[in-house]
């Protein structure tokens, strides 16, 4: 039988996933729009993925087998695969809510000058729920004209919040495979030139699934990595031609925003130093925090690092 065109390609970048992709399709079989693709990447994995994947019959999934490139190399081996007119890149070990897709799709259906929607993650952190619904702690979660803000902090919590329209992330150029950590944030900043972004809401539109083994986990606990993204952010010329001289400034506070990214990864896992050391930086390289409502939150963290304590309901807010 002929499948219908989709509305929506899912991409799923997949290397050695299968102890968990199954949930992760699932969660797009679930989906009260049903009009969508899935395509697979299997980057290089050595274990069963495709096979897991496969064995599921699902005719509106499609794998595709590559050479062990990296995430971006796999997202844009499955953008250039894709069919719909709006495309959302999912990890494939985190689930969509039920009325993800019919959200996201029907912000952008009523905002046509919208290139991509967004939404909130629920934080899932080794098979327990530690995030809430809603905002995180003192976060911006604008809509329209969102570029400013998003070369100061990415705000995208991952990438499976994210619904775009294939057209525009084909113009942006898809994602820079020299970039191997936080390479989405680049990505969302030049599609952002291209277009306002709508914010849909605090209810989760995806289960946000923190291993050990997550970059967040791993690699998140290094500023350098972030802070090359940050530099590919503020040497492109079409960003900073709209940025103007304000440019500066808000490379400092990019700078600041990923210091202060790195101290929370290391204040989950109780390097007290490490976070004050982190939270440090980030006042230093913007000493105007110190005077924006909305950066309280570096403060009350510098506190808590002093004082050696997380309190459960501080770390739930944290994404």
């Amino acid at each position: 039988m002929t499948q219908p065109t989709p509305r929506c390609s899912i991409v799923v970048p997949a290397y050695n996933a299968a102890a968990y992709v199954t949930h992760t399709l699932r969660s797009v079989q679930a989906q009260t729009l049903t009009q969508w693709e899935l395509i697979l990447v299997d980057d290089g994995s050595t274990d069963v993925t495709a096979a897991v994947v496969a064995g599921l019959g699902e005719p509106r999934v499609r794998i595709l087998k590559q050479a062990n490139g990296g995430p971006s190399v796999a997202r844009n081996t499955g953008l250039a695969a894709a069919t719909g007119d709006y495309v959302l890149f999912l990890d494939s070990d985190d689930q969509l809510v039920p009325s993800a897709l019919a959200r996201l799709i029907g912000a952008l259906d009523a905002q046509p000058a919208c290139v991509a929607a967004y939404g909130e993650a629920l934080a899932i952190e080794e098979g327990q729920q530690t995030g809430v619904s809603g905002k995180p702690l003192f976060a911006q979660r604008p809509s329209g004209d969102v570029l400013e803000s998003l070369v100061s902090q990415n705000f995208i919590v991952t990438p499976g919040v994210l619904c775009a329209r294939r057209a525009a992330c084909q113009a942006a150029g898809g994602f820079d495979t020299a970039l191997h950590v936080a390479e989405d944030w680049e990505f969302w900043c030049r599609l952002a030139v291209l277009g306002p972004f709508q914010h849909i809401g605090p209810e989760p539109v995806l289960h946000y699934h923190l291993r050990e083994t997550s970059i967040a986990r791993s690699q998140g606990l290094d500023p350098a990595h972030a802070l090359r993204c940050a530099g590919a952010i503020f040497s492109n010329p079409q960003i900073t031609a709209r940025l103007g001289e304000r440019r500066h400034r808000l490379y400092r506070r990019a700078q600041a925003a990923v210091f202060s990214f790195t101290a929370t990864q290391h204040l989950r896992q109780g390097h007290w130093a490490a976070a004050r050391n982190g939270l440090l930086q980030a006042l230093k390289r913007d000493p105007a925090r110190l005077r924006d409502p909305a950066r309280l939150r570096d403060l009350v963290l510098l506190g808590l690092s002093v004082l050696r304590w997380l309190p459960p309901s501080v770390r739930r807010r944290l994404k």
